[in-house]
């Protein structure tokens, strides 16, 4: 009998995290194409499945937008109020 260890870190640091609406996601143009793109497809269930669905779907393209566009944000910030 061979026993192998295994490691459970990897497992236990993956945390879910809440959806967040940015309001500074609604000024740039791409934000509404992917809403647009991500809620109008054809889902069936109750309205909270529905728009639990709509929402997860949203979950990737606005992480990768705030990623690409707003990233170090609160930096960024800061540089302008110390430069005033």
């Amino acid at each position: 009998m061979i026993i192998a260890p295994v490691s459970l870190e990897a497992f236990q640091n993956k945390k879910n995290f809440a959806f967040r609406y940015f309001n500074m996601w609604s000024f740039d143009e791409i934000f509404l194409k992917n809403v647009f793109d991500n809620w109008n497809f054809d889902q069936r269930g109750v309205s909270m499945f529905i728009l639990v669905k709509k929402l997860k779907s949203l979950k990737k393209p606005l992480k990768i937008l705030n990623k690409n566009k707003f990233s170090n944000i609160e930096s960024q910030t800061f540089n302008c109020q110390k430069e005033l």
